[in-house]
């Protein structure tokens, strides 16, 4: 009995095999697959965090620097974002008051800042920012 159970489990491991890679798969899609959003959705920070704030130059180059943002933030999506995207890019809805208060002064008086913006990953809606 125990060799023919053996043979059995030789013969079918590359069939378990296949089903759990198929079953993790499955797992790992439902996980990956995030919702479309769309260009001007509006999130609400809603605690705190430190992100890195994308500064954008009229010029060939974009840089980054840490800042927070604060609770109660309001955030708008600037670019479509489709299901296959796990991010949205977002700038904040008084991108002037958030320059003067997070944006050092040295680059926010450079003729050539324009702007910021921040890449935020789906899988923070519900936790660190919502819908508003």
């Amino acid at each position: 009995m125990k060799a023919l159970r053996r043979i059995t489990e030789i013969v079918l491991w590359p069939f378990w095999l296949i089903l759990a890679n198929v079953r993790l798969g499955a797992q790992l899609r439902r996980k990956t697959e995030m919702e479309a959003i769309s260009k001007g959705k509006r999130f609400r920070v809603v605690r705190d965090f430190s992100t890195t704030a994308l500064t954008h130059w009229k010029a060939p180059m974009t840089d980054g620097l840490a800042c927070t943002l604060r609770e109660g933030t309001i955030l708008v999506v600037a670019s479509d974002s489709p299901t296959s995207r796990i991010a949205i890019t977002c700038i904040p809805e008084d991108q002037e008051a958030f320059i003067a208060q997070q944006i050092h002064e040295d680059i926010r008086r450079d003729p050539k800042f324009a702007g910021i913006s921040f890449v935020i990953e789906k899988s923070e809606i519900g936790t660190t920012i919502t819908p508003v």
